[in-house]
Protein backbone atom coordinates (compact mmCIF):
# COMPACT_ATOMS: atom_id res chain seq x y z
CA UNK A 1 0.00 0.00 0.00
CA UNK A 2 1.40 3.57 -1.37
CA UNK A 3 0.65 6.55 -0.77
CA UNK A 4 -0.07 7.33 -4.79
CA UNK A 5 -2.88 3.92 -4.66
CA UNK A 6 -6.26 4.63 -4.80
CA UNK A 7 -8.73 3.63 -2.14
CA UNK A 8 -10.82 1.44 -5.05
CA UNK A 9 -7.25 -0.13 -5.93
CA UNK A 10 -6.46 -0.96 -2.34
CA UNK A 11 -10.14 -2.19 -1.84
CA UNK A 12 -9.85 -4.35 -4.66
CA UNK A 13 -6.48 -5.98 -3.65
CA UNK A 14 -6.65 -6.91 -0.09
CA UNK A 15 -10.58 -7.41 -1.10
CA UNK A 16 -11.95 -5.16 1.93
CA UNK A 17 -14.79 -2.76 1.80
CA UNK A 18 -14.24 0.74 1.40
CA UNK A 19 -14.80 1.98 4.56
CA UNK A 20 -11.84 0.18 6.05
CA UNK A 21 -9.68 1.03 3.07
CA UNK A 22 -10.32 4.72 4.57
CA UNK A 23 -9.49 3.64 8.28
CA UNK A 24 -6.24 1.99 6.92
CA UNK A 25 -5.04 5.21 4.87
CA UNK A 26 -5.90 7.37 7.88
CA UNK A 27 -4.05 4.67 10.18
CA UNK A 28 -1.18 5.33 7.58
CA UNK A 29 -1.13 8.67 7.46
CA UNK A 30 -1.68 9.27 11.59
CA UNK A 31 1.82 6.64 12.54
CA UNK A 32 3.65 7.51 9.06
CA UNK A 33 4.16 3.70 8.52
CA UNK A 34 3.82 2.16 5.41
CA UNK A 35 1.59 -0.98 6.58
CA UNK A 36 -0.79 0.31 8.80
CA UNK A 37 -0.67 -0.74 12.61
CA UNK A 38 -3.77 -2.68 13.72
CA UNK A 39 -2.75 -3.34 16.90
CA UNK A 40 -1.42 -0.05 18.48
CA UNK A 41 -2.01 -0.63 22.31
CA UNK A 42 1.17 -1.53 22.66
CA UNK A 43 2.84 0.85 20.38
CA UNK A 44 0.82 3.95 22.72
CA UNK A 45 2.12 2.05 25.81
CA UNK A 46 5.52 2.18 24.78
CA UNK A 47 5.34 5.75 23.57
CA UNK A 48 4.11 6.59 27.54
CA UNK A 49 7.17 4.43 28.35
CA UNK A 50 4.66 2.30 30.09
CA UNK A 51 4.46 -1.57 30.30
CA UNK A 52 1.86 -3.54 29.57
CA UNK A 53 0.53 -6.30 31.86
CA UNK A 54 0.69 -6.54 35.85
CA UNK A 55 3.33 -5.59 37.64
CA UNK A 56 5.42 -8.51 39.83
CA UNK A 57 4.21 -9.05 42.70
CA UNK A 58 7.71 -10.01 44.36
CA UNK A 59 10.74 -7.47 43.46
CA UNK A 60 13.40 -9.13 41.55
CA UNK A 61 16.07 -8.69 44.00
CA UNK A 62 14.35 -11.33 46.42
CA UNK A 63 13.95 -13.47 43.62
CA UNK A 64 18.04 -13.16 43.38
CA UNK A 65 18.37 -13.49 47.08
CA UNK A 66 16.28 -16.61 47.03
CA UNK A 67 18.14 -18.20 43.97
CA UNK A 68 21.86 -18.11 45.89
CA UNK A 69 22.66 -20.45 48.49
CA UNK A 70 25.20 -17.59 49.60
CA UNK A 71 22.33 -14.90 50.20
CA UNK A 72 19.29 -17.96 51.22
CA UNK A 73 19.35 -19.93 54.57
CA UNK A 74 16.43 -21.29 53.79
CA UNK A 75 17.81 -22.69 50.02
CA UNK A 76 17.60 -26.47 50.57
CA UNK A 77 13.71 -26.20 52.16
CA UNK A 78 10.56 -26.61 50.11
CA UNK A 79 9.39 -23.44 48.30
CA UNK A 80 6.23 -23.00 51.20
CA UNK A 81 8.89 -22.81 53.78
CA UNK A 82 11.04 -20.43 51.97
CA UNK A 83 8.19 -17.81 50.88
CA UNK A 84 6.99 -17.62 54.55
CA UNK A 85 10.83 -17.05 55.44
CA UNK A 86 11.06 -13.75 53.21
CA UNK A 87 7.26 -13.08 53.42
CA UNK A 88 6.07 -13.58 50.19
CA UNK A 89 2.51 -13.36 49.32
CA UNK A 90 2.67 -16.44 46.14
CA UNK A 91 1.55 -20.03 46.67
CA UNK A 92 4.39 -22.40 45.74
CA UNK A 93 3.57 -22.82 42.12
CA UNK A 94 3.77 -19.34 41.79
CA UNK A 95 6.62 -18.80 43.44
CA UNK A 96 8.17 -21.54 41.56
CA UNK A 97 7.02 -20.42 38.03
CA UNK A 98 8.80 -16.70 39.05
CA UNK A 99 11.95 -18.20 40.05
CA UNK A 100 12.13 -20.15 36.56
CA UNK A 101 11.42 -17.11 34.36
CA UNK A 102 12.48 -13.75 35.88
CA UNK A 103 15.52 -15.82 37.38
CA UNK A 104 16.68 -18.85 35.61
CA UNK A 105 16.73 -21.09 38.59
Amino acid sequence: MQDSDSITKIDAEFNISSATGRRWRAEQTKYGTPIAQRRTRRFKAEQKGHKLGRPFRVNNSILHKMADPLQNDHCYKPLSQQAEAYNLPLAERSLQYNLKTRVNA
